[in-house]
C-alpha cells in the first residue's frame, strides 16, 4: 500500500517542514527495493505530529512501538523546534515511554504542556488507556502553547491555504464571538 500526503498533518501550514529538506533526507526502504522512506528524525516528527495532533493520541497500541525504535536526537529536537512540533514530539514521546515502559526523554520532558501532563499523569495505573487518547480538539488547542500558537491554530483552520487573507479570519472569528459561549474546566 501506498500513502501518499501533501503534508504531515490536515493543518500542514502549522508544521513548517520543507519538503525539499525532507526530499534530501530521505532514505531507501531497503536494498535493491526502489522506492523511499522519511529519514529516521523526519520519521520521527511524522508519527508526533500524527498521533498527538492528527488524532489526539488515540492510536493503536503498535503504533507506539515506533516511538522506542525512533530515538530523538539532537537534530531531531532542533527540527521540531523549527517546525513549531516540539510540543507534539515531546508529547507523543512521553505517552510512548509510558505505555511501554522506556526511558524519559529529559529533553523533552520540559516540553509536554501541563495539560497533557496531567492527562497521562492521570492515568498511571491504567497506561494502556492513554492509547484512547484525549478529544481532538483539546489536543490541538494545548499542543499549540502561548497566544501566538493558538492563533496560528485557529487561523490554519480557518484558512487552510493562502486564498484567505488573515483579514478575512478575524472577521470569522469576530462573527463567531457573539456565539462563543466559554466552558467551566473539568
Amino acid at each position: 500500500m501506498v500513502e501518499l500526503h501533501r503534508a504531515l498533518a490536515s493543518c500542514g501550514r502549522l508544521f513548517a517542514l520543507p519538503f525539499d529538506a525532507l526530499w534530501e533526507r530521505r532514505r531507501s526502504l531497503a536494498p535493491g527495493v526502489d522506492g523511499w522512506t522519511l529519514g529516521d528524525g523526519d520519521m520521527l516528527l511524522h508519527l508526533a505530529i500524527h498521533a498527538a495532533f492528527q488524532h489526539g493520541f488515540a492510536l493503536r497500541l503498535n503504533q507506539y512501538l515506533d516511538f522506542e525504535r525512533l530515538v530523538p536526537d539532537d537534530d531531531a529536537l532542533r527540527r521540531a523546534r523549527s517546525a513549531a512540533a516540539l510540543t507534539s514530539l515531546a508529547s507523543s514521546v512521553l505517552v510512548a515511554e509510558r505505555l511501554w515502559g522506556g526511558a524519559p526523554a529529559p529533553a523533552l520532558a520540559e516540553h509536554v504542556p501541563a495539560a497533557i501532563r496531567r492527562w497521562v499523569d492521570s492515568l498511571a495505573a491504567r497506561p494502556w488507556m492513554l492509547a484512547s487518547g484525549v478529544p481532538l480538539a483539546h489536543a490541538r488547542w494545548h499542543l499549540n502553547p502561548g497566544w501566538r500558537g493558538k492563533a496560528a491554530l485557529l487561523y490554519a483552520t480557518l484558512a487552510p491555504d493562502d486564498r484567505v487573507s488573515p483579514w478575512a479570519v478575524a472577521k470569522r472569528l469576530h462573527a463567531l464571538r457573539a456565539h462563543w459561549r466559554p466552558t467551566a474546566p473539568r
